[in-house]
């Protein structure tokens, strides 16, 4: 017999709100290291990070240390795109704990992201990558094209 079990599951934004804290009035540090699955969780971000920032005026204190284990299970192409479209929201990104920063811009394209992963030997098969997120920029609204 297969043993099964049930867990309950809480999303980032529930448990900040049930501990009353708000991206938009201090800072926020988040650790990620959840074993493959960072490539899952990351991109499902992006919505809730948008959205926070188009309705603050200031830029976010919002830091996210994320470890992926791609010796383990490296990210499909599809999961790659969306931890793009995270990794634009932020001011800054540092790759690797060496502090090689991607020079990311709102229009950079997926080919110049991997090439950047490439240069600065991020997200190898080898190793795990580690990678810091820091800053978000409020900046007014976000259409829906945009989440």
């Amino acid at each position: 017999a297969v043993d099964t079990w049930s867990v309950t599951g809480f999303t980032l934004p529930f448990i900040l709100e049930h501990f009353q804290v708000s991206l938009r009035e201090q800072p926020v540090f988040v650790k990620i290291d959840i074993e493959t699955y960072e490539c899952t969780l990351l991109p499902s971000f992006h919505e809730w990070i948008a959205r926070e920032a188009s309705i603050s005026d200031r830029r976010l204190d919002f830091t996210v240390f994320v470890s992926f284990h791609p010796q383990l299970e490296p990210c499909t192409k599809r999961q790659m795109h969306g931890v793009l479209r995270v990794f634009k929201l932020f001011d800054r990104v540092e790759c690797n704990s060496n502090g090689h920063v991607l020079s990311l811009a709102v229009d950079s394209t997926f080919e110049e992201f991997e090439a950047m992963l490439d240069k600065a030997d991020c997200l190898t098969h080898k190793d795990n990558a580690d990678f810091v997120l820091s800053g978000v920029l409020g900046n007014g609204p976000v259409t829906n094209d945009e989440l």
